[in-house]
């Protein structure tokens, strides 16, 4: 449905009246919201964490997110595309997620958001320490600086990280671990 709906949006499109054309799209979007109890505009970006690797898990951590934390769906979404993201770049998912250190994860940030402002590199570390919660949350054992890692972006500012750089207010700041 999603798919046949967005085709009719983008290809069809010039064949509608001005006024079909804009009433057609939240009149797809409530009648995809009535069929699917979903969103039409957050659906792709649902599907994407949940064909990963680590669907069960993150779909967990989304279910703990919404009903434990009271956080809104949308943040949770983006949550679990942050922790997607960084469950895919490890090789395997430890049994023993204590061996993940702050220094993992300032590796793993250095490494990832090189290029994005140190006022946003907050939001995935919240997102990486509330999954680090909820793994604890679980019963696993981790590693307590994960929880400690820095949330302001004049701490992530201080940082260095080796050979890598980060765009500050327009310019490129190199730094070093």
């Amino acid at each position: 449905m999603y798919e046949h709906i967005n085709y009719t949006l983008t290809d069809n499109n010039q064949t509608f009246s001005p006024s079909t054309r804009h009433n057609i799209g939240p009149a797809s979007s409530l009648f995809f919201q009535m069929q699917t109890g979903e969103v039409f505009r957050n659906y792709n970006r649902n599907q994407k964490y949940k064909t990963t690797r680590n669907k069960d898990l993150l779909e967990e951590f989304f279910k703990y997110s919404t009903e434990f934390k009271h956080i809104t769906s949308m943040s949770a979404i983006a949550e679990c595309h942050h922790i997607s993201a960084f469950l895919d770049s490890l090789d395997v998912i430890p049994n023993d997620w204590s061996i993940l250190t702050a220094e993992d994860i300032k590796q793993y940030v250095c490494t990832v958001f090189q290029n994005i402002k140190a006022s946003s590199i907050g939001r995935y570390i919240t997102s990486l320490r509330n999954f680090f919660r909820f793994l604890e949350y679980k019963g696993y054992v981790i590693n307590s600086s994960v929880l400690e890692l820095p949330l302001t972006s004049a701490d992530w500012q201080k940082i260095k990280c080796s050979h890598h750089t980060y765009i500050r207010r327009g310019k490129t700041v190199a730094f070093s671990l």
